[in-house]
């Protein structure tokens, strides 16, 4: 895991903003310009995903270790997905890219899925392609 978790209590982000820069996916992604989803769980890890589920692309799926022995530590992926059925170019099973470097950073670390309320959180994450994939949202 790249990405460091910092807290940070001044932290008030508003509504789910995204912003991609550099290198930008051709294929539907968090970037493209439809509505996202988010969706925010801590079933033992802190997972983020944001993406819309369409015909063939990727979500951006983050995971932290917030109870990780030198400190809350993170990774930010692009997992892909597809519902084309027979599609010779189907993701599955091909390698997830996760970014190089990184933060990510929250108004605090939450202790469980009641503690989600209220969450702000800013990400900025640098993956090898040259995407530089920047969110911020409160839960």
């Amino acid at each position: 895991m790249a990405i460091d978790v910092i807290s940070n209590a001044n932290l008030d982000a508003g509504t789910l903003s995204i912003t991609c820069s550099g290198t930008l996916p051709a294929r539907e992604s968090p970037c493209s310009p439809f509505t996202q989803t988010l969706r925010v769980t801590l079933p033992g890890t802190l997972v983020v995903a944001i993406g819309q589920q369409g015909t063939l692309g990727w979500l951006l799926w983050a995971e932290a270790d917030l109870q990780a022995p030198d400190g809350p530590v993170a990774r930010a992926c692009k997992a892909p997905y597809t519902d084309l059925v027979g599609d010779p170019t189907c993701v599955s099973g091909q390698a997830v890219e996760c970014a190089t470097s990184g933060q990510i950073r929250m108004s605090r670390i939450p202790t469980s899925d009641a503690d989600l309320g209220g969450l702000s959180v800013e990400m900025d994450v640098l993956f090898g392609d040259g995407l530089r994939f920047q969110a911020s949202f409160r839960r």
